[in-house]
């Protein structure tokens, strides 16, 4: 599954004295590593910059708390109305193509699930990895939070036929606590 990365950019910001930008914590080390490369080269350069997810970065373009939105999503058609009726223009820039990847636990024996079976998995329809061809032991879901594009484009591409979904799994903050706590947490072969 993959999906683009993007920078969204508000008309006017190359002219800012300091320029803020902020969310997708996909985009985030990329960015990290561009804008020590432009620090560098422009040592007054007064840029900040900070993760949150990308919903929190388009939602600060929108109020004109940032200059730029990182975002692992394209912006939605009402959240670029929404910006345009506040005076801002967003420029998207797809800066990379991200792959969304489920992982199991190296010590669960389940090796291939289908869509159909990971949207069941996470509406909560599946609860049992005996029934994905594993051993009987409860599925135990682990998902990014609900301001990441990550979760949104997880709930398109995978949710896409769930009516009514909400939510089940255990939320995680950051992608290395997710894998910390797919790897290491009790015997971990019930972990998704």
């Amino acid at each position: 599954m993959l999906v683009a990365a993007c920078l969204l950019v508000g008309a006017g910001t190359v002219l800012a004295e300091n320029v803020v930008i902020k969310g997708s914590t996909t985009v985030l080390p990329i960015a990290q590593v561009t804008l020590e490369a432009y620090m560098k080269a422009n040592p007054g350069a007064n840029i900040s910059l900070s993760g949150g997810g990308s919903g929190e970065g388009i939602k600060a373009l929108v109020d004109k708390t940032a200059d730029i939105a990182n975002s692992s999503l394209e912006m939605k058609k009402t959240e670029t109305e929404l910006a345009k009726s506040k005076g801002v223009t967003p420029i998207e820039m797809v800066v990379a193509i991200d792959a969304i990847v489920p992982i199991v636990n190296p010590r669960n024996p389940v090796k291939n699930l289908s869509v159909e079976q990971l949207s069941h998995i996470y509406q909560g329809k599946i609860t049992n990895w005996k029934d994905a061809g594993g051993e009987d032991l409860e599925i135990v879901v682990i998902s990014r939070d609900s301001s990441s594009g990550t979760y949104e484009a997880w709930g398109e591409l995978v949710l896409v036929k769930a009516e009514g979904f909400v939510p089940l799994p255990k939320k995680q903050k950051t992608r290395r606590g997710k894998c910390k706590t797919v790897c290491a947490e009790s015997s971990g072969r019930d972990r998704l």
